[in-house]
């Protein structure tokens, strides 16, 4: 069952009372306001799952809200609406990451079908694959309408075309490059192994030091580093990465200290969980669900303590002691 918040901002005050009453009568909580500033103060002050923002004109302003919502911790879907004729706005929000539009004048059913299909639903024993999927439909989608919505514009120059199609296409193809890396993941087999040419096969870089022993896959552990790697390469301007290793009495750690703004507005909790992310900038974002499945394959660890990603394996002792 969905469930949630709704904000809605529209300056038409017939357009944004018809609104109101349309999703209210559906049981929906929902807030109206007439302005993109009065919509972001409500915003911040109480935060909704579904923002649907009224587009007249190509008005900077109004554009600009959509990153603005989306850049906040808990960013909102949102969608958007604008006179049938203006086409272009939605190729606009579209781009500025908008996650849906619909034309006025609109249908009833249309307007309460695809707000309640952006609400978030319980959890369920299947929500995790839904929520892939969703996020899958919607990272392909996207790029779908903005090209679509370009070839329908009466006015369109094979300049703009030229630059649009392949920006958006390797937007689609970057979605499938992640859920294809994500989907082959090899069979893990743990032995003792010095993780130390493990660490640095990954491309980590790590101070001159003794072998360091723990219970590893020589295949599945340099490439879970590797795709913690690629995740934070991708958002930083850094030519590398270093890491700590440290043994104790329960077991080893790889410390992988990160730049503290490679991660700036980002949850790096529900990252962990990712297999890809769709930026502010509309580029697609490689997650740590991948890293992270590979090394719980091998009974090890990912975490993030807010500066560095902490990575702990099993000593040969340890493993034994867990196994028995």
């Amino acid at each position: 069952m969905a469930t949630g918040r709704i904000l809605l901002v529209h300056e038409s005050a017939g357009t944004r009372a018809l609104l109101e009453d349309l999703l209210s009568r559906e049981g929906l909580d929902v807030e109206a306001v007439d302005s993109t500033y009065a919509c972001m103060d409500r915003f911040v002050d109480a935060p909704a799952d579904v923002v649907v923002v009224g587009l007249a004109d190509v008005d900077e302003a109004e554009l600009d809200l959509i990153p603005a919502l989306k850049s906040e911790e808990r960013p909102p879907r949102v969608l958007v609406t604008f006179p049938g004729p203006r086409r272009e706005l939605a190729v606009r929000a579209l781009s500025k990451g908008a996650d849906g539009y619909v034309l006025e004048p609109f249908y009833r059913d249309e307007v309460v079908g695809l707000v309640r299909g952006q609400l978030p639903r319980e959890a369920g024993p299947y929500y995790a694959l839904s929520h892939l999927a969703r996020e899958v439909a919607h990272a392909v989608n996207n790029p779908l309408q903005v090209v679509a919505l370009m070839l329908m514009k009466e006015k369109v120059t094979k300049q703009e075309l030229l630059k649009a199609i392949p920006e958006q296409t390797a937007r689609i193809e970057a979605v499938v490059r992640h859920l294809r890396e994500f989907g082959a993941m090899p069979t893990s087999k743990p032995a003792a192994h010095d993780v130390r040419p493990l660490v640095e096969a990954a491309g980590i870089e790590l101070t001159p030091g003794e072998a360091v022993t723990a219970l590893v896959d020589p295949v599945t552990f340099p490439a879970a580093l590797g795709a913690l790697r690629e995740a934070v390469l991708a958002r930083t301007k850094e030519g590398g990465l270093r890491g700590q290793l440290a043994a104790d009495a329960k077991g080893v750690t790889l410390r992988v200290p990160v730049p503290p703004e490679t991660f700036a507005g980002e949850d790096v909790g529900k990252l962990l969980d990712s297999v890809f992310v769709v930026s502010e900038s509309r580029d697609v974002l490689p997650g740590l669900a991948r890293a992270k499945a590979l090394l719980e394959g091998q009974h090890a660890s990912l975490t993030f303590d807010g500066t560095a990603f902490v990575c702990v394996c099993h000593t040969p002792e340890v493993g034994r002691k867990t196994s028995a």
